[in-house]
């Protein structure tokens, strides 16, 4: 038996609201498990995550808005393949705070936040009190959103979340 190929496929997702990280690859053909590894760094010590025979694998990292780096090694009876390629992303910020909702007339609410540290966009939503789906008012850098066009005399709720990718 020779050793496998290094894995390929390997991509890192920060999980929405979470401070997981999945990490997922393409199966490698005569693999029996696999040794996800993680770094601070691309260049830093690597760390290894419990064996999985699967490919795909979860990282709870415990922190908001850092940056971790993985690479994977499919293992056989002959021994460990060569790493794959690594890939990086970040955990997901802290929640935004001081969110606020303001009426402006019995159509329009205004809406504020104090994004977290590291947040690149935030994503305000509303929805009918009741109704299952939620609509995004606006999902850009901005700390406050104007929401329009609402039916009188309705009740809404309002929520906004904040991502850092």
């Amino acid at each position: 038996m020779t050793l496998c190929n290094a894995p390929s496929g390997v991509t890192a997702v920060a999980q929405d609201r979470t401070t997981d990280i999945k990490i997922s690859w393409t199966a490698t053909t005569g693999a029996a498990s696999y040794i996800v590894e993680w770094a601070t760094t691309s260049s830093g010590t690597y760390t290894a995550l419990p064996s999985v025979t699967g490919t795909t694998t979860t990282h709870a990292v415990g922190s908001t808005n850092v940056a971790r780096f993985y690479r994977v090694k499919a293992v056989n009876a002959s021994g460990n393949s060569a790493n794959s390629s690594t890939v990086n992303t970040k955990t997901a910020p802290a929640p935004p705070t001081n969110f606020t909702a303001t009426v402006v007339s019995q159509t329009q609410i205004n809406l504020s936040a104090t994004a977290p540290d590291g947040a690149t966009k935030n994503k305000f939503e509303y929805q009918q009190e009741g109704a299952g789906s939620w609509t995004t008012a606006q999902d850009n850098a901005n700390t406050t959103c104007s929401v329009t066009g609402l039916t009188a005399n309705t009740k809404y709720n309002f929520r906004v979340s904040s991502d850092n990718l």
